[in-house]
Protein backbone atom coordinates (compact mmCIF):
# COMPACT_ATOMS: atom_id res chain seq x y z
CA UNK A 1 0.00 0.00 0.00
CA UNK A 2 1.52 3.24 -1.33
CA UNK A 3 0.11 6.77 0.60
CA UNK A 4 0.83 9.72 -0.88
CA UNK A 5 0.07 13.06 0.80
CA UNK A 6 -2.24 15.60 -0.27
CA UNK A 7 -1.00 18.92 -1.51
CA UNK A 8 -2.21 21.91 0.19
CA UNK A 9 -4.89 23.77 -1.78
CA UNK A 10 -5.70 26.99 -0.79
CA UNK A 11 -8.54 28.33 1.52
CA UNK A 12 -11.49 28.77 -1.22
CA UNK A 13 -9.31 27.52 -4.06
CA UNK A 14 -10.60 28.23 -7.49
CA UNK A 15 -11.11 26.10 -10.03
CA UNK A 16 -7.95 26.54 -11.37
CA UNK A 17 -6.48 25.69 -8.06
CA UNK A 18 -8.19 22.64 -7.91
CA UNK A 19 -7.60 21.67 -11.07
CA UNK A 20 -3.72 22.41 -10.66
CA UNK A 21 -3.07 20.50 -7.55
CA UNK A 22 -5.36 17.29 -8.73
CA UNK A 23 -2.88 17.45 -12.04
CA UNK A 24 0.51 17.68 -9.72
CA UNK A 25 -1.08 14.62 -7.46
CA UNK A 26 -1.59 12.76 -10.75
CA UNK A 27 1.59 13.26 -12.12
CA UNK A 28 2.76 11.31 -8.09
CA UNK A 29 0.23 8.29 -8.19
CA UNK A 30 1.29 7.43 -11.95
CA UNK A 31 5.44 6.80 -11.06
CA UNK A 32 3.95 4.18 -8.66
CA UNK A 33 2.18 2.72 -11.27
CA UNK A 34 3.55 -0.36 -13.18
CA UNK A 35 2.33 -0.69 -16.82
CA UNK A 36 2.03 -4.07 -16.14
CA UNK A 37 -0.58 -3.45 -13.30
CA UNK A 38 -4.55 -3.35 -13.74
CA UNK A 39 -5.14 0.04 -12.45
CA UNK A 40 -8.68 0.90 -10.78
CA UNK A 41 -9.47 4.47 -10.25
CA UNK A 42 -11.91 4.61 -7.19
CA UNK A 43 -14.16 7.74 -8.38
CA UNK A 44 -17.67 8.61 -8.02
CA UNK A 45 -18.66 8.34 -11.97
CA UNK A 46 -17.09 4.62 -11.89
CA UNK A 47 -19.71 1.88 -11.89
CA UNK A 48 -20.99 0.35 -9.19
CA UNK A 49 -20.38 -3.32 -8.26
CA UNK A 50 -22.10 -5.92 -6.09
CA UNK A 51 -19.51 -7.76 -3.72
CA UNK A 52 -19.93 -10.91 -6.21
CA UNK A 53 -19.51 -8.99 -9.32
CA UNK A 54 -16.48 -7.32 -7.60
CA UNK A 55 -15.24 -10.86 -7.12
CA UNK A 56 -15.86 -11.74 -10.57
CA UNK A 57 -13.56 -8.57 -11.01
CA UNK A 58 -10.71 -9.27 -8.97
CA UNK A 59 -10.54 -13.27 -9.90
CA UNK A 60 -10.69 -12.44 -14.34
CA UNK A 61 -7.74 -9.90 -13.01
CA UNK A 62 -5.83 -11.95 -11.21
CA UNK A 63 -5.64 -14.62 -13.97
CA UNK A 64 -4.56 -11.87 -16.45
CA UNK A 65 -1.78 -9.12 -14.64
CA UNK A 66 0.43 -9.48 -12.09
CA UNK A 67 -0.87 -6.70 -9.74
CA UNK A 68 -4.10 -4.58 -8.89
CA UNK A 69 -3.63 -0.62 -8.43
CA UNK A 70 -6.63 0.82 -7.02
CA UNK A 71 -6.34 4.56 -6.92
CA UNK A 72 -8.22 6.63 -4.30
CA UNK A 73 -7.60 9.86 -4.91
CA UNK A 74 -7.58 13.69 -2.45
CA UNK A 75 -11.01 15.14 -1.31
CA UNK A 76 -10.62 16.82 -4.83
CA UNK A 77 -10.68 13.66 -7.21
CA UNK A 78 -8.30 12.41 -9.52
CA UNK A 79 -7.01 13.73 -12.35
CA UNK A 80 -8.31 12.50 -15.73
CA UNK A 81 -4.63 11.20 -16.68
CA UNK A 82 -5.00 8.99 -13.91
CA UNK A 83 -9.10 7.76 -14.47
CA UNK A 84 -8.00 7.07 -18.43
CA UNK A 85 -4.79 4.56 -17.00
CA UNK A 86 -7.97 2.35 -15.48
CA UNK A 87 -9.14 -0.87 -16.74
CA UNK A 88 -12.05 -0.14 -15.06
CA UNK A 89 -13.63 2.86 -12.88
CA UNK A 90 -14.76 1.81 -9.99
CA UNK A 91 -17.28 4.17 -7.36
CA UNK A 92 -17.96 2.79 -3.70
CA UNK A 93 -21.35 4.75 -3.80
CA UNK A 94 -22.79 8.37 -4.75
CA UNK A 95 -21.59 9.92 -1.61
CA UNK A 96 -18.18 10.66 -0.65
CA UNK A 97 -16.08 9.29 2.20
CA UNK A 98 -12.98 10.41 3.81
CA UNK A 99 -10.38 8.83 2.22
CA UNK A 100 -9.41 6.64 5.31
CA UNK A 101 -13.43 5.11 5.24
CA UNK A 102 -12.96 4.44 1.56
CA UNK A 103 -9.71 2.48 1.73
CA UNK A 104 -11.00 0.64 5.20
CA UNK A 105 -14.14 -0.36 2.77
CA UNK A 106 -12.14 -1.11 0.28
CA UNK A 107 -9.86 -3.44 1.86
CA UNK A 108 -12.80 -5.17 2.87
CA UNK A 109 -14.30 -5.42 -0.36
CA UNK A 110 -11.23 -7.15 -1.49
CA UNK A 111 -11.14 -9.75 1.43
CA UNK A 112 -14.65 -10.32 1.31
CA UNK A 113 -14.21 -10.73 -2.72
CA UNK A 114 -11.09 -13.34 -1.76
CA UNK A 115 -13.84 -15.06 0.48
CA UNK A 116 -16.20 -15.37 -2.01
CA UNK A 117 -13.82 -17.03 -4.76
CA UNK A 118 -12.76 -19.13 -2.14
CA UNK A 119 -16.47 -20.78 -1.65
CA UNK A 120 -15.87 -19.78 1.90
CA UNK A 121 -18.35 -17.87 4.13
CA UNK A 122 -18.60 -14.74 4.65
CA UNK A 123 -20.86 -12.37 7.13
CA UNK A 124 -23.76 -10.94 5.06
Amino acid sequence: MIELYDLPVPDNPSAGEIQSVIEKEGTEIIKHISPRAMVVPMCIEGDKYTSEKFARVIESAANTYPEIVFVIGSSHGLCDKVKQMGNIRMSMSDMTFPHNLAKLMLIEQIYRAFKINNNENYHK
